[in-house]
Parts: structure tokens; C-alpha cells; sequence
């Protein structure tokens, strides 16, 4: 997790900082600034909050609108301010997803030729950038839309390997709630 070079183990740190502060900008702004993604979001959230449920299993009809208001209420409450407070609200789409884009390419090249960040195996800034892409980017429909050419590589060139890092409850068979 901690690489053993004094180079690798501060570039470690360096990246899981940034990916902990930077990824957040791109994350409340596609979560909250987009309605359909707001009211996709909204039985999301009231799945583990209302249901004690994993997200990863389907809704009913009947829980989806159940669930509904739920999205809306999150994005007035908190949603917009901390998209302001950040400086990503809504009249910065344009910025935000051209910077997205620019992150994208980075990454891309710099996995090209080797499978994590930092070398053959997950440093915790790989954690980090998985978690930020298995929260928002590879789930949100608004993010997900903004992967484009990245959306069909591999771990290696773009985001979406985070399931092999962090694979869903689901997946593992470990229960969501204790």
C-alpha cells in the first residue's frame, strides 16, 4: 500500500492527496449539478439511509418512488452550496468537464505502460482514484457520460479497473450492514 522508495513512497502521499481534495470538485459537481443525476442519485442514497440495502440491488417501482424525494432534498440542502463553496456550481460545467477530460488523458497515458499508479501493484493513492471512481464516476450517469473513449479501457488506461480494487459487496459476498 506504501510503496518503499523514499520517491515513490512521497509520490504516494502527494497523489492520495490530491485525488482525496482534487476528485471532490469533479464529484459534487456532477453529483449535484445535473438534475437527472440528482433525482438518480436520490434512491441511492435512501437505499443504505431508509432500507439498510446495498445500492447494487434493484429497485421496485414502488421504492423508487418511495425513495424519490430524496434526491432533491439532498441537492437543496447541501448539494449547491458545496458545489459553490468549491467553485464547481453550475455556471462551471463547461470548465469542469474540460478539466475531467484533461485528468483522463493524464491518467491514460501515464497507465499505458504499467497496471497502478505507481508500479505492479495499488499504492494508496490507486485507492484514492478507486474510490472516487466507484462512488461517482463509473456510477453516476452524469460522470459516466463524461468517460467517452476512456469508458471501454482498461484499469491500465483509465478508471475503470477500481472494481478490482474496491469490488462491490455484491460481489464479495460481505454484507453491506454489520
Amino acid at each position: 500500500m506504501i510503496p518503499n522508495t523514499p520517491l515513490q513512497r512521497a509520490s504516494c502521499f502527494i497523489l492520495e492527496d490530491a485525488f482525496n481534495h482534487w476528485l471532490g470538485r469533479f464529484c459534487v459537481h456532477s453529483r449535484w449539478c445535473y438534475p437527472e443525476n440528482v433525482d438518480w442519485v436520490g434512491p441511492r442514497f435512501g437505499a443504505n439511509i431508509m432500507l439498510d440495502r446495498s445500492v447494487d440491488l434493484p429497485f421496485t417501482q414502488e421504492e423508487l418512488e418511495r425513495l424519490a424525494p430524496i434526491g432533491p432534498m439532498m441537492c437543496e440542502s447541501f448539494g449547491r452550496q458545496a458545489c459553490e463553496v468549491n467553485g464547481v456550481g453550475a455556471d462551471q460545467a463547461g470548465m469542469v468537464q474540460q478539466d475531467f477530460q484533461h485528468l483522463l488523458s493524464a491518467l491514460a497515458e501515464h497507465l499505458r505502460t504499467t497496471p497502478f499508479l505507481l508500479g505492479d501493484s495499488p499504492c494508496l493513492a490507486d485507492f484514492a482514484l478507486a474510490g472516487a471512481c466507484k462512488a461517482h464516476f463509473l456510477t453516476d450517469p452524469e460522470p459516466l457520460g463524461w468517460l467517452g473513449q476512456h469508458s471501454r479501457l482498461g484499469y491500465p488506461s483509465t478508471l475503470s479497473g477500481s472494481s478490482r480494487i474496491l469490488p462491490s459487496p455484491a460481489a464479495t459476498g460481505y454484507p453491506m450492514t454489520s
